[in-house]
């Protein structure tokens, strides 16, 4: 490059001089008022110094030529990346609208299911219903802070089959001669894992299940085995009545 330099500044003295004979080499006198200098250059050398500088030019002008054509395809690809910048920001804004209502649906199949809890065991309204609804919750954090909620769900038909074997058992119990009290019964009761999963809910006795915990309980309580007896002929009635509704599945 350093060479190639050098004859760019040789080529430019000859053209500023005229040019004084033409033999094996040209001699051009110096214009230069103080001691002449003189500055040799072969025909050979100056033409190939203009090829070069031809060449020079040349690539230049190839250089230019994808200078502008990356000018142009910078401004496409600047157009492309602001369109996927609009593109990611509208998947954004679609993303936050599709998380708030899929919120609000996870929020309403809580309620869904948890309002069975609260009306008398029917098996298709639970088991088609009421669990699948929970089972589609898509938080996480929703669905962990109700899990009560749906193991109590899980549980209704279990739950009710044990009160029913619960109360015929503490019936039996209780009708035995010089039974004055329903302590142990009562302890046993409260240590059934129904009786403890419903304790473990902050809303258990309004449940309808909850209730008739409730009502036994009262009755083993105000039992003395004199004035104060257990009846449980119709909660049986109500609860197999429940039980029944299995057949339609």
């Amino acid at each position: 490059m350093a060479i190639m330099k050098y004859w760019i500044a040789v080529l430019l003295t000859i053209i500023s001089l005229p040019v004084f004979s033409q033999t094996g080499n040209d001699t051009i006198p110096s214009i230069s008022k103080t001691s002449p200098i003189q500055v040799s250059i072969s025909i050979d050398d100056l033409n190939a110094l203009k090829s070069e500088n031809d060449s020079l030019k040349s690539l230049l002008s190839i250089v230019n030529e994808k200078y502008q054509t990356l000018q142009v395809t910078s401004e496409k690809d600047k157009s492309k990346l602001s369109k996927l910048e609009i593109d990611v920001n509208h998947l954004k804004s679609d993303t936050t609208r599709l998380y708030i209502a899929q919120r609000e649906t996870d929020k309403r199949l809580v309620n869904i299911a948890s309002n069975f809890l609260y009306i008398p065991y029917e098996a298709y309204s639970i088991e088609k219903i009421a669990i699948p609804a929970f089972k589609a919750i898509v938080n996480d954090r929703l669905r962990n802070e109700h899990h009560i909620k749906y193991e109590l769900l899980c549980n209704y038909r279990k739950d009710i089959e044990n009160i029913l074997l619960f109360i015929e058992y503490a019936d039996n119990e209780l009708q035995r001669p010089f039974v004055k009290n329903a302590n142990d019964i009562q302890l046993q009761f409260q240590n059934k894992p129904f009786y403890r999963s419903y304790q473990n809910y902050p809303e258990w006795s309004d449940t309808y299940l909850g209730g008739k915990i409730s009502l036994i309980e009262k009755q083993l309580k105000e039992f003395d085995g004199n004035q104060h007896k257990v009846d449980f002929t119709v909660l049986k009635d109500e609860l197999n009545k429940c039980l029944k509704t299995i057949e339609a599945l």
